[in-house]
Parts: C-alpha cells; sequence; structure tokens
C-alpha cells in the first residue's frame, strides 16, 4: 500500500535501529562477548523493564554505569537518522 511522508520515514527509522541492533548482536557473537558484566555488553543502551516502578512499571535505560528511568519523550520520525560507531560513543558519553 501507499505510505505517507511520515509513515515513510518511522519505518526508515526503525529498520535502521533494527539493522544497527543486528549489526551489535553479530558484534557480541564475533568478540564472545558471555557476560552482561563484560564492557562490549555494558557500552551498549540497554532497555529492562521495572515493575518496582509506579503502579505497572516503566521502561528503564542503561549504559554503562548510567541508569535512568525513560522519560517518554517524542522526538519525531527522523528523515536523516544516521548510526555510527561515532554515535554509539557519543551516547556513551553524554550518558556517562
Amino acid at each position: 500500500g501507499e505510505l505517507t511522508k511520515l509513515q515513510r520515514g518511522a519505518l526508515v527509522a526503525l529498520i535502521t535501529i533494527d539493522v544497527h541492533n543486528r549489526d551489535i548482536i553479530e558484534y557480541l557473537v564475533n568478540d564472545k562477548t558471555t557476560s552482561k558484566r563484560e564492557f562490549n555488553w555494558q557500552m551498549r543502551i540497554r532497555y529492562y523493564w521495572d515493575d518496582s516502578v509506579g503502579a505497572i512499571g516503566d521502561c528503564r535505560i542503561g549504559q554503562v554505569t548510567a541508569e535512568f528511568i525513560f522519560a517518554h519523550e517524542y522526538l519525531g520520525a527522523s528523515f536523516r537518522l544516521v548510526i555510527t560507531p561515532l554515535s554509539d560513543r557519543c551516547y556513551m558519553t553524554l550518558t556517562g
């Protein structure tokens, strides 16, 4: 079917993120990362559901030693989403 410009942008962003996540899994497997205590795992942005937050729980985000509750901010459907190794390092710097 036909997609609107917004729908197409959102779909492209989701595919881009999914491909990036696939690449991360491939890297972890090839590097033989076997423990969540290893830096190769810790440096990734991780999402966990925490039942102890609020009445129904909430999403907790972790990276390296930083941990915070997801704030449900909406950034819109980006039409120029690019994820590179530098993007990962920037997120690590911002959260750590």
